[in-house]
């Protein structure tokens, strides 16, 4: 049987300029406003544990054909105030360095390249626990949690328990830098580089 071989997806270098922890609470998502990516499960967690934590905010960055029905969601739910909706950006890194906390609700997810990106920015995760790509970066209690697929109320405990706990954000926070290492650009080549070198 031939083996095969995985090669991860690299993160760009610019993302692995860390910040410390940042003081604000704020939870950011990236991804298109398409179905698949359930932003409205993000929506409703974070309708939830928005009064305990009247500091935090939703930075929600993309565009897609589900965005203004999200839109008018939170203008029903009264958060519209707390979600900001950002469209595409060119500054992504910028927004994941003044967040304290990266999730990822959808439906089905490949190697998300937002994932990684928040990864190597030091970023505490919570992604649904659907993949072998989120239970590879995420690893439960260390750097953040796996939650049950459209499930608001696993989601928002989760999220309350990392923001109202800046030791464990911290924690996650260097656990998530020493993860996001396995797919630095020099790692990744390094890989490339060793498997051109077989069938040389």
């Amino acid at each position: 049987k031939r083996k095969a071989i995985q090669i991860n997806n690299p993160v760009e270098e610019k993302y692995f300029n860390y910040k410390k922890n940042p003081e604000n609470l704020n939870i950011i998502h990236v991804g298109s406003f398409v179905k698949r990516k359930n932003q409205l499960c993000l929506i409703k967690a974070f309708n939830e544990i928005s009064s305990k934590h009247p500091e935090s905010n939703l930075i929600l960055i993309g565009e897609g054909p589900e965005k203004n029905y999200c839109q008018d969601i939170c203008v029903k739910l009264n958060i519209n105030n707390r979600v900001q909706f950002l469209g595409n950006v060119k500054n992504v890194k910028e927004h994941l360095q003044s967040s304290s906390l990266f999730v990822m609700p959808s439906f089905s997810e490949g190697m998300s390249i937002a994932i990684l990106e928040a990864l190597a920015t030091g970023l505490p995760l919570i992604t649904t626990d659907y993949s072998p790509f989120h239970r590879r970066v995420t690893r439960n209690g260390e750097n953040g949690y796996l939650v049950k697929v459209d499930d608001e109320y696993d989601m928002a405990d989760k999220i309350d328990l990392i923001l109202k706990n800046n030791k464990l954000r911290i924690k996650m926070s260097e656990v998530s830098k020493y993860i996001s290492k396995e797919f630095s650009v020099k790692l990744v080549s390094k890989k490339w580089d060793q498997l051109f070198n077989k069938f040389n």
